[in-house]
């Protein structure tokens, strides 16, 4: 895997790609997992389009309340908020697709892919997908982690999984180039071989991988933007904070 982030600009260009498209499940996927990618001025134009951004009859109230907000609307309230305040720090542009989370239903990929797919020129229109990252770590794994002072990750978010899975349904017949992050803080429990079979096994066929190393305090200063979910994702302490957000970003494109 290049650790060359100028290798990825390369991969756009030769191909004439116009566009880049990042598909975040929720409010704070792209950034924590594409901060520094999205940041490089070398890339082409970069939007983020995020899914989940309302709360409805099927949204977990529980997890609302566990982060300190009353009910699930005013923690989408204030997310929403949030992400707009990151997403003016990386001076990007973005979408709010207003979908419900807890929502399972094709409808939300029809809807979603029909905004990242407006636009001309499809062959030269990148969108990447959540790879799925992530894993249950065994017990044993689970205490190292804690003795190294090493992020454990996480298993594999459903609605991320559910995002990929739809819109990768829609998106590759309408002729983009289709590829895919890690997510963080979910690679952590996971090897770079792993995450590459993964990409493999979702691009049918050889992958161009990309390591992009961030600087973890510009990372971290707009990581902590999503003030709701910072000791949630991040934990309290400014060195373990810097270590989470501080993994390579993990991109995988079509070889050919």
């Amino acid at each position: 895997m290049t650790g060359a982030p100028a290798a990825l600009a390369g991969w756009m260009e030769q191909r004439g790609i116009a566009r880049l498209s990042v598909v975040s499940p929720h409010l704070d996927d792209a950034v924590y997992s594409l901060a520094a990618m999205l940041a490089r001025p070398d890339l082409p134009p970069r939007k983020v389009f995020t899914v989940f951004t309302a709360a409805g009859p099927m949204t977990d109230q529980g997890f609302a309340r566990a982060t300190g907000f009353a009910d699930a609307e005013e923690e989408h309230a204030c997310r929403r908020g949030e992400d707009q305040r990151a997403m003016a720090r990386l001076g990007l542009p973005f979408e709010h697709c207003g979908i419900e989370s807890g929502r399972s239903d094709d409808a939300l990929a029809a809807l979603v892919a029909g905004r990242v797919l407006e636009g001309p020129a499809p062959d030269r229109h990148v969108v990447l997908l959540p790879l799925g990252a992530g894993a249950a770590l065994h017990p044993v794994r689970k205490a190292l982690c804690r003795v190294l002072r090493r992020p454990p990750g996480a298993p594999a978010h459903g609605e991320h999984v559910l995002v990929r899975d739809q819109m990768r349904a829609r998106l590759r017949p309408a002729g983009v180039h289709v590829g895919y992050y890690a997510e963080l803080p979910y690679q952590w429990a996971n090897g770079a071989g792993d995450l590459a079979r993964l990409a493999e096994r979702l691009i049918g066929g050889a992958t161009a991988p990309f390591r992009i190393v961030p600087d973890p305090d510009a990372k971290l200063a707009v990581a902590k933007e999503y003030e709701s979910q910072t000791a949630l994702i991040l934990g309290t302490r400014p060195g373990y904070q810097r270590r989470v957000v501080g993994i390579p970003e993990r991109v995988f494109l079509p070889a050919g």
